[in-house]
């Protein structure tokens, strides 16, 4: 083609040809990837991970090792954007934007779900949207934990867990919950975290808080529920 002379369509077909080539290498790229981490070829080279790997004997930047690494490995579980690639469909850069929004049990069809979006709105909806699997959600409810370590006279607790996500989020909207009329006692500051201090503070209090009689007139009763059990205690005093 002669750079000079060529029409501007003439130029753009050349680039988009250009790119489509650049996706079929690729393509095969990822395939050999597969097969050189199923021979464990970077252990044997004495290679901590297959994207060291990749950067050391392509001479790539760690992003593209990054990119080549992860999209070879979510690709193989969606053969459809893969044949894309292969073909020359689509570019690589938006195979690797699907499969981060992808999910390892993901059946819709994300081509034409995602055909509407450019790069930036694919990389954005994936920053928004966690797809769960069922392996994800699995793991998240057998690691969740609750610890609580004391000091040495036991003045200060540090807390520490991991929850599922529901049970997170019931953690997160309780100390949110409107308290018309309440106050903590000992004037915690408006700032989030010390008004979830104090809201669970409070939530122990009333749930381990002996019964006393309150003026039907001004005080109505909180109930709390923990495992099934109920315990019922008067209302702060404001």
């Amino acid at each position: 083609m002669d750079i000079e002379t060529a029409t501007n369509d003439r130029i753009e077909q050349e680039l988009l040809r250009s790119e489509a080539v650049i996706a079929r290498e690729r393509a095969s790229q990822m395939v050999l990837l597969r097969e050189v981490d199923r021979r464990q070829m970077p252990m044997g080279a004495g290679c901590g991970s297959l994207g060291e790997w990749v950067r050391g004997r392509l001479d790539v930047s760690p992003e593209t090792a990054r990119d080549l690494v992860a999209t070879a490995k979510h690709l193989e579980e969606l053969p459809d954007v893969e044949d894309a690639v292969a073909a020359g469909v689509i570019g690589f850069d938006r195979a690797v934007a699907v499969g981060r929004f992808a999910g390892r049990d993901d059946t819709c069809d994300l081509l034409n779900e995602l055909a509407g979006f450019d790069i930036a709105g694919i990389r954005h909806r994936a920053s928004r949207r966690r797809r769960m699997s069922r392996v994800d959600e699995e793991v998240a409810f057998n690691d969740r934990y609750f610890t609580m370590q004391p000091n040495i006279d036991e003045s200060v607790w540090l807390v520490n867990g991991r929850l599922p996500g529901l049970a997170g989020r019931i953690v997160i909207d309780a100390p949110a919950a409107p308290t018309t009329g309440h106050h903590c006692e000992w004037g915690a500051a408006p700032g989030r975290s010390r008004r979830s201090c104090a809201a669970s503070c409070w939530i122990v209090m009333v749930r381990h808080a002996p019964l006393r009689a309150a003026p039907a007139d001004t005080a109505s009763r909180c109930i709390t529920s923990c495992g099934g059990s109920t315990a019922a205690a008067p209302t702060p005093r404001t």
